[in-house]
């Protein structure tokens, strides 16, 4: 995708570049020089749109940054991090810019030549990066160094002139604005949610405004009009203003402090955590994935924990997995975290460590330090599932779930995210909105067979809605089967529906047990197994290959 995305941007400069040439040779009306900034217009939004085209078809995650996989950030101290992301943009825009105004002004034909190098040297020295030949460090700076050092050329020369001969106002406005101004205006007005397109078509007409009416400086007014106007438009068009973009927060697997917003008892063992995503992130991990969870070691130099052999005690922090039960765009996080309270007849005198800490230790308002995503991807969107790593995807029709405990957490997010693809195949405006525009999910029911020692240890109806939906679109049924629960307890819930209910079962886990649950065995049914590693080898598989099931996905 990197190269990809650097060989359209070349081409989009390069384009200008001859552009601005031909300009500057041959062009002697002013019909010539709109036609010359028509064709860098042309330039500038077939950027704009194979941009996206390649990251559709060559990202991973719909939800990750490109600059999320660059191997640049280990070490990088957060606010620097985030200090070369915002000038890494504004220098793109600067770029952007400069190929926009090819076809009117004389000037650009060598800076946009100059932007070429800089974007052409840059991807060679993120080449040598990857094969380790230079630090991230040194690529830092020999992209800073780039970027700063074609502003200077251009503020020392082109720019010393117009100061010189056109004074203080001129300067500022026709140079350091178009410089400065426009590429940072952009950035802030994108960062809100305006479409990009609409970003740049504020500064082409400024540019028509330039060359076919006399309003002198008064043509920056285009910008603000054009982005209002874009706006109501889209209001009135799509029902929003601002397009809803999915940056994921964890990223790279390097921890970053996260605040915890609240924590509710949901079962009599499970809690569900929620935390606060920074303004302009969202969870953005898709299911299959989790995160990790940094807590203090309460075992730290302990020989034994609960009556055995603790391997963690010279570690001052231990290292948790949960997956998130939220949807993508979700900006929250939220995880189900199962209690292990001190319990000497249960097996735990001590207690759970990270549990305890989650739940008893960290307060309302406190931060933890989480890292991620973590994990083999099981669902990349548009109703695809990977059953084997490597061979061709699966679309089902149907989808099962067999859950041991707290396992349940990935079919949860498989779920959550499936509900919101429906949702977003029926509302156009939505999926507009967050710039998701393939939504061919095509799971008609979704079935869960959550596996417990109780039946109150089993989630609340509610946990399996999409809250959102006042039928759902995506129907669920809802299996609770306890192990060690009496016969008595079985039966439905009093709220079941056609498009989600519940039932209870007493008893083992076995062929009936399945039978009862799940669809029969089909090319379209997929089965999902989530629970402890012996729970999935040594019952469920075996259990599952004797019933006939075909495709199955095994997560633990």
């Amino acid at each position: 995708e990197w190269r990809a995305h650097n060989f359209i941007f070349v081409l989009r400069s390069y384009t200008a570049f001859v552009i601005s040439w031909v300009r500057n040779r041959y062009v002697t009306t002013l019909h010539g020089e709109i036609v010359c900034s028509c064709f860098c217009f042309l330039a500038v939004f077939g950027q704009l749109y194979f941009a996206d085209v390649a990251s559709r078809n060559l990202r991973d995650s719909k939800h990750e940054s490109l600059t999320a996989s660059w191997p640049l950030w280990d070490g990088c101290p957060s606010m620097v991090e985030r200090f070369l992301k915002f000038y890494y943009t504004i220098g793109i825009n600067q770029l952007t810019s400069m190929s926009l105004g090819s076809g009117t002004n004389p000037h650009n034909m060598m800076s946009t030549f100059c932007g070429i190098l800089v974007l052409q040297t840059d991807s060679f020295a993120m080449t040598l990066v990857r094969k380790n030949i230079i630090a991230t460090a040194t690529f830092h700076g020999y992209y800073l160094w780039n970027m700063w050092a074609l502003a200077y050329l251009m503020m020392s020369t082109y720019g010393r002139v117009n100061y010189l001969l056109a004074g203080t106002k001129d300067y500022f406005l026709n140079f350091l604005l178009p410089m400065w101004g426009v590429p940072v205006s952009i950035f802030i007005v994108r960062y809100l949610g305006l479409s990009k397109y609409g970003c740049w078509a504020a500064y082409m007409v400024k540019v028509i405004v330039d060359q076919t009416m006399d309003v002198g400086n008064w043509s920056w007014m285009a910008c603000p009009v054009v982005w209002s106007s874009w706006a109501v438009v889209q209001l009135m068009l799509s029902g929003y203003i601002f397009e809803y973009r999915v940056r994921r927060f964890l990223e790279g697997g390097r921890p970053k402090p996260i605040v915890l917003r609240s924590r509710e008892r949901v079962t009599k063992s499970l809690h569900r955590l929620v935390f606060d995503m920074p303004a302009g992130y969202a969870c953005g991990m898709m299911p299959g994935q989790h995160m990790r969870v940094l807590a203090p070691n309460a075992s730290k130099d302990a020989s034994t924990w609960n009556g055995q052999a603790n391997p963690e005690k010279g570690a001052a922090d231990l290292s948790r997995s949960y997956t998130p039960i939220c949807s993508p765009d979700s900006t929250s996080l939220e995880i189900l975290v199962k209690h292990y309270p001190k319990d000497v007849e249960g097996g735990f005198p001590d207690g759970g460590r990270a549990s305890t800490y989650l739940l008893e230790d960290l307060q309302v308002g406190g931060e933890v330090l989480a890292s991620g995503p973590h994990g083999q991807r099981i669902y990349f969107g548009n109703g695809l599932f990977e059953v084997q790593v490597g061979k061709p995807k699966l679309r089902p029709r149907r989808v099962a779930v067999l859950a041991g405990g707290s396992g349940i957490t990935p079919a949860l997010s498989v779920l959550r995210e499936i509900q919101a693809e429906a949702r977003r195949k029926v509302d156009k405006r939505e999926a507009w909105r967050l710039m998701d525009y393939e939504n061919e999910v095509g799971v008609t029911d979704f079935c869960v067979l959550h596996v417990n020692r109780m039946l109150d240890d089993g989630l609340p109806l509610s946990f399996y809605k999409d809250p959102s939906q006042a039928k759902q679109l995506v129907p669920v049924h809802v299996t609770s089967l306890a192990t060690r629960d009496k016969a008595e307890n079985e039966g439905g819930t009093p709220d079941n529906q056609d498009d989600i209910r519940s039932a209870m079962l007493c008893g083992e886990l076995n062929a009936k047990a399945v039978g009862e649950a799940f669809p029969a065995p089909a090319d379209d049914v997929l089965v999902v197994l989530c629970g402890p590693h012996n729970f999935i080898t040594s019952v469920c598989q075996p259990l599952l290959q004797t019933l006939g099931y075909k495709h199955v996905i095994s997560m633990w």
